[in-house]
């Protein structure tokens, strides 16, 4: 019966435990001690190091330590990084050789101990080494540098990550940017890898692709002889090119124009050294040809003057993607 095990329950328990009204109990917090629950004992943080999640101590993690294994006779040290505690006895523990992930019990010594206290006392296999982690603490408006051996080591230990926890809490440790306090149990470091990745990988998007081209525009403002605004140059671009001018597809954004003419006008627009407007860019605005296009048409070196732009850019483009590659070699 449900109702009598409740009542028995409720008779058990201490009167500490219980509300004014005595229907609603109040169970102490468990801060890394050990609870029963249908008579099998267990951690109330058992899985918390392995998930990575916040547990009520935090002494130990970001110290680097040295566990001493007998492997057929022979005593063979292993250094590691703690990258999380479970409670005062479990400590999760990334090895430097094979980037291992164990959970492992800490020496009875010390349990419960802090740290610094155990610098020169090892116990058991374990000894805790001088060097630590230095905590790389958030602050706001901060600005994060990073140098070139730095970015190199994390371009080279960023592609083996398998455990996106544990594996950059060693990173950070190994390069002196741990946190603590990083938000979403993100380091830093994965972030600047994740920027750098980015600015090698990704590539800037197209757009809509129209195959209205700058020379197109040009010969289009040409034909009308004089200044005119972008409606007229957009109509003529349609009376010269008919196939490119699709008047079922409006322009994203807009209600009415059309995607060919929001093409033509962003391609007066932006290339200045092409295209002049007497005033401000509106949809009045009166353009023609620059002096360097007419000079261009008169001796016949229209084309030569487009694709040398166009090699141009190219150039610049592949210049800043160099200089950023060489950043993180």
């Amino acid at each position: 019966d449900v109702a009598l095990l409740g009542a028995c329950a409720l008779a058990n328990l201490p009167s500490s435990y219980l509300s004014r009204k005595d229907k609603l109990v109040r169970l102490p917090r468990l801060q890394g001690r050990t609870c029963t629950v249908l008579g099998k004992p267990r951690s109330s943080a058992a899985s918390a190091a392995a998930a990575g999640r916040d547990c009520s101590t935090q002494d130990w993690v970001g110290r680097r330590v040295e566990i001493t294994y007998d492997i057929d006779g022979e005593l063979v040290p292993s250094l590691g990084w703690i990258t999380a505690q479970a409670d005062d006895a479990h400590v999760v523990v990334v090895f430097d050789s094979c980037w291992s992930v164990e959970q492992l019990k800490l020496p009875r010594a010390w349990r419960g101990a802090k740290p610094n206290r155990e610098l020169k006392n090892p116990a058991q296999n374990w000894r805790l080494l001088q060097d630590s982690a230095s905590y790389d603490v958030p602050a706001p408006y901060k600005k994060r540098t990073y140098a070139e051996e730095v970015e190199r080591k994390i371009m080279t230990w960023g592609p083996q990550v398998t455990d996106k926890h544990h594996h950059w809490c060693w990173i950070a440790c190994s390069l002196g940017r741990f946190s603590t306090q990083s938000k979403d149990k993100v380091q830093a470091v994965q972030h600047r890898f994740d920027h750098i990745n980015n600015l090698c990988t990704s590539a800037k998007p197209e757009g809509i692709p129209t195959g209205v081209k700058k020379g197109m525009v040009v010969e289009a403002l040409r034909a009308l002889d004089g200044e005119s605004t972008y409606k007229d140059v957009a109509l003529k671009f349609k009376q010269l090119y008919p196939s490119l001018c699709d008047e079922t597809k409006i322009s994203p954004g807009r209600k009415y124009v059309k995607i060919y003419e929001m093409a033509v006008c962003n391609s007066l627009s932006k290339n200045p050294k092409l295209f002049v407007v007497n005033k401000g860019i509106t949809r009045k605005a009166l353009w023609s040809l620059s002096v360097g296009v007419q000079a261009a048409i008169q001796d016949g070196s229209l084309d030569r003057l487009l694709k040398k732009r166009a090699v141009q850019r190219t150039r610049e483009t592949m210049t800043k993607v160099k200089q950023r590659l060489n950043k993180v070699k």
